[in-house]
């Protein structure tokens, strides 16, 4: 591949950064807080991207590992300037540029942003906004965040206070400004972008690219190209039926095939389908041309036709950044590859990006990329935790190690590395960030199944699939992990390392209960005789581990409702695309079988509906 990114020198690249400006503030520092000690036990937290900051030669990293955040010069005297630590859990994510010096930065898990001031490294201040915070932007109308629970909260420039909360649906990732107070907003799973109008209504939608044979899914960052283009980085999954047994090996190649790609070059997946990938998981990359909708007068709508291609090379693409040329880097971090491209070249189905690519190993899992320049680029990486600063070459300009406990998590390294070299899946794959993909997979002999969670305990709702086929953790990973992605057997330790770590992931905060009274209304409807749903959905799993047929013909796990409002579609085909509709569509969900609820009116489905979003 030609690559059409430019390459200048460093000192040019670093001006075209922004520089520092610190100014006073107006409210005293909170006062830095110790590293416990039992923080060296802490848990490996799964990846989510986009946790670097780069202002000038400054590198503001987050890390959700050790729950801190790291300053540190690149070039102009180099290495660690500070090291700010939050509470065990907080999680801190994305970071953007603050007013007068400061960065702010998402707690993930602590539902609070906290601004920065990069030059004394102390926190200034924390806002409560939403129970769990994700992408943020910052224009002249103030600082935007978007919430895994739907909420969108706006806050005073400063950060210092909420000025408003929209809910929209659930799901979102990252936001953009569009300029006179419209936002792009990204859903995660469904890889959409939300293009809304200033008073929070939207405008617009669109979906990443789909091709001929895969569909865009799992958008794990979005982020601005031009004024009015952004481009997000996600995955593409096959629409073809998987078979689930993988074909007889041929003599001259004795490596047993893949039926999900992995293993085996030939591995039964039809000829060409991603070029010499193959899989039924790959890498893309779509820019959305948003500029029409940010005009005024807003034209007749129609479909958005973006500009995409694949990136197949890379495992778990977390992140991208470009600049303004439409030079990108994205990363992978299930294979630690960096990859060079074009906004320009991105093409559709049969992208150049597909078969051939400019890519660099960096020495870590590569979680988060920043552009400082024209084709120089700064990466995040963990075990080891640093910096790097890279140009399109791959030539190592500038590196700084990150102290505190070692990250290195065995669990965490088996469920978010490709299975085997050169496979192109990870467990992490259809199991973004420990939970699930929003997908229902078509497969041979069984038909349609819906991705479930690995959050919230699952090893404790044993036997597992939605079959109950398998009564441990070992059954499953030989059957999913070795026979169909390919991977080597593991062994005890891997086993016990990562059934551990898996087991302490959890669900998502719940979002605040809009109407009390209808979750109390529905909560008793849960608990009536008659409607039966507590019968089998009981417990601290909400679950009684049975495999039952509730009247859909097939005999199938009962899954725990904990968390059940962010796995739509829902039941194991996927039939319904909301809650309600699993109880009113009379072809999905097993009818009366499946707790008795002909009997209940319009009403009473919503106050069911609202306890189990509230569970």
């Amino acid at each position: 591949m030609t690559t059409m990114m430019k390459t200048v020198g460093l000192g040019a690249a670093l001006l075209a950064g922004a520089s520092l400006v610190v100014a006073g503030c107006s409210k005293e520092p909170i006062a830095p807080r110790d590293v416990p000690a039992d923080k060296l036990g802490k848990s490996a937290a799964p990846i989510s991207g986009g946790t670097l900051l780069v202002l000038g030669d400054t590198a503001i990293a987050a890390d959700p590992d050790t729950d801190e955040v790291y300053i540190a010069g690149l070039t102009q005297n180099p290495g660690l300037r500070h090291r700010i630590a939050f509470e065990v859990g907080d999680e801190p994510g994305r970071i953007i540029e603050g007013a007068n010096g400061t960065a702010i930065v998402a707690l993930r898990h602590g539902g609070r942003v906290a601004v920065i001031d990069v030059h004394a490294g102390e926190i200034l201040r924390e806002t409560n906004v939403c129970p769990e915070p994700r992408g943020m932007v910052r224009d002249a109308q103030g600082v935007h965040v978007a919430c895994a629970g739907g909420e969108l909260v706006s806050l005073t420039t400063d950060a210092a206070s909420v000025t408003r909360t929209l809910q929209l649906r659930r799901d979102l990732r990252d936001v953009v400004s569009l300029g006179g107070g419209r936002l792009a907003v990204s859903e995660f799973r469904a890889a959409n972008v939300l293009v809304l109008e200033t008073d929070g209504t939207i405008l617009h939608e669109a979906h990443a690219h789909d091709t001929s044979d895969a569909e865009a899914f799992v958008g794990y960052r979005m982020r601005e190209v031009a004024p009015g283009q952004v481009v997000m980085v996600h995955q593409l999954g096959v629409t073809r039926s998987i078979p689930i047994d993988a074909p007889p090996a041929p003599p001259e190649n004795p490596s047993p095939p893949s039926p999900y790609g992995g293993g085996s070059t030939d591995s039964g997946v039809p000829e060409g389908e991603f070029c010499s990938e193959g899989g039924i998981v790959t890498s893309g990359a779509t820019v959305f041309d948003l500029s029409e909708w940010t005009l005024d007068q807003t034209p007749q709508p129609g479909p958005l036709v973006p500009t995409a291609g694949k990136i197949g090379p890379l495992v778990l693409p977390v992140d991208i950044a470009a600049d303004a040329d439409g030079n990108f880097a994205a990363i992978g971090a299930g294979n630690d590859l960096v990859f060079f491209g074009n906004t320009h070249g991105l093409d559709g189905d049969r992208s150049q990006f597909g078969c051939s690519f400019e890519a660099t190993r960096v020495n870590g899992m590569p979680v988060a990329v920043e552009t400082v320049g024209l084709g120089v680029m700064v990466v995040q990486t963990r075990t080891p935790a640093g910096v790097v600063m890279i140009d399109i070459s791959g030539a190592k300009l500038a590196e700084v190690a990150l102290p505190g406990p070692s990250r290195r998590d065995l669990g965490h390294s088996v469920f978010h590395k490709s299975a085997s070299t050169g496979s192109p899946i990870a467990c992490a794959s259809c199991h973004p960030e420990g939970r699930e993909d929003g997908r229902t997979w078509a497969f041979d002999d069984i038909g349609l199944r819906r991705t479930q969670t690995v959050a919230g305990g699952v090893l404790d709702t044993q036997p597992l699939h939605w079959d109950g086929e398998f009564d441990s953790l070992k059954g499953l990973m030989t059957e999913v992990f070795v026979d169909r992605m390919g991977g080597v057997e593991p062994g005890e330790p891997q086993l016990e390392a990562l059934g551990g770590w898996l087991n302490q992931l959890p669900h998502l905060e719940r979002s605040r209960v809009v109407d009390e009274a209808a979750v109390a209304r529905g909560e008793a409807l849960y608990w009536d005789e008659k409607v039966a749903c507590g019968e089998c959905h009981d417990g601290s799993k909400l679950t009684n581990s049975l495999t039952v047929d509730v009247g859909t013909g097939n005999a199938l796990q009962v899954p725990s409702l904990v968390g059940i409002m962010d796995r739509a579609p829902f039941m194991h085909d996927g039939c319904a695309p909301d809650m309600k509709s699993r109880f009113t569509d009379t072809s999905c969900g097993g009818g009366d079988r499946h707790g008795v609820t002909s009997h209940l009116s319009d009403s009473q489905i919503n106050d069911l509906v609202a306890y189990l979003e509230s569970l």
